[in-house]
């Protein structure tokens, strides 16, 4: 492909299942990977670079119970409720308005940590161990998907959502023991590791001297530690938000539920592979989750009805009590290690770019 302007979706799904650090490392596996030379596989990723120009960005994928962290998410119409946590700026992973009022915080705090914190009442707290990701399947959902939000929540798209979820059941009954007994505990790390994972947040294909630079410690240092401990806590590098956010203005925030631990795994593994859910986290013992869904204003009914129905199939409940509404703006950090209050400022996407980025066979889809 030498039109470096275009983007071949592949390269995108790839990344999603590449642990390395650096952009030359990250080039050779996926040269293996994709049967390509390193010099093709350079230029693919070369052309993701320059869509930064339009503010389209990737960031990394990071398991929270490796690093040694886990999340609290807190939400309340009456903002005063919250007062005391917006001041915990070592831990703060994000702060957004809620609708039609109140505040929501997200904190990332140290895996084996106990929170005490008093139920009053309109104090939603919610503690997740775990959490998917957006891997949004272009190739399966289609460009449109995700770019137009009758497709997005059209009743072909949600089909294929619940064959997903079908799918990712089959797949933990095949493993035999289960892929939840896998999920690893917080490894030995340290404020280096946490450094680079921080950098990767900001920019997953920059090289290692460039790594080195921006956190000013010796590249000896930045390959010891990426190879030793950072590609352990990888789970490759993904899309930070799929380019739905001029068309879908709402997001919610719902509580789910289940006895059986598989099913809201894979309920979750599916859910981060639709545009339409971009997060997922996985609450203690692996028995509740809180799903974030985006998506028109005028559509989120349907769409919350479309999730509850598909949810009851497969013996999930839905908490209609603990559906949240937020708004899209408020500030985001990277995770917490020394600069605690470096802001990362929101990223739009430019859908038209997209179009003509994507390869042209999906357009023609």
């Amino acid at each position: 492909m030498r039109n470096t302007g275009a983007v071949d979706v592949s390269t995108l799904t790839t990344l999603y299942e590449i642990r390395r650090v650096g952009r030359n490392s990250i080039a050779r596996e996926l040269a293996t990977k994709l049967n390509l030379t390193p010099r093709t596989a350079l230029r693919k990723l070369q052309s993701l670079i320059r869509l930064r120009k339009h503010n389209l960005f990737l960031t990394v994928d990071y398991s929270l119970p490796v690093i040694g962290l886990k999340g609290v998410m807190l939400l309340s119409h009456d903002s005063s409720k919250l007062d005391r946590f917006s001041s915990a700026t070592h831990f703060l992973r994000s702060t957004f308005l809620l609708l039609p009022f109140g505040r929501g915080i997200a904190l990332y705090v140290p895996y084996g940590s106990e929170f005490y914190l008093s139920s009053a009442s309109d104090l939603f707290i919610f503690e997740y161990v775990d959490r998917f990701r957006n891997r949004v399947d272009v190739v399966r959902y289609g460009l449109r998907a995700i770019t137009d939000p009758e497709v997005a929540t059209s009743e072909k798209s949600f089909q294929k959502l619940k064959e997903d979820i079908d799918q990712e059941i089959k797949k933990l009954e095949a493993l035999h023991s289960s892929e939840l007994a896998q999920v690893p505990g917080p490894m030995k790390y340290d404020w280096i590791d946490l450094t680079i994972i921080k950098e990767l947040e900001k920019d997953p294909l920059q090289r290692l001297d460039d790594i080195s630079r921006a956190v000013n410690l010796p590249i000896s240092k930045i390959v010891k530690h990426s190879t030793k401990h950072v590609l352990h806590m990888l789970r490759g590098v993904r899309v930070r938000y799929i380019p739905v956010y001029t068309f879908f203005d709402s997001n919610a925030v719902i509580r789910v539920a289940s006895r059986d631990p598989a099913s809201i795994w894979a309920f979750g593994k599916a859910l981060v592979k639709n545009p339409l859910f971009p997060t997922y986290g996985l609450g203690k013992g692996l028995k509740t989750a809180l799903v974030q869904l985006i998506a028109p204003f005028s559509l989120l009914r349907k769409a919350l009805e479309h999730i509850m129905k598909i949810a009851k199939e497969f013996s999930i409940d839905v908490d209609t009590n603990s559906v949240w509404l937020f708004s899209t703006s408020g500030r985001r950090f990277t995770i917490p290690y020394i600069k605690w209050e470096e802001y990362i400022p929101r990223v739009k996407w430019n859908v038209e770019l997209l179009n003509k980025v994507i390869s042209k066979e999906l357009r023609e889809e």
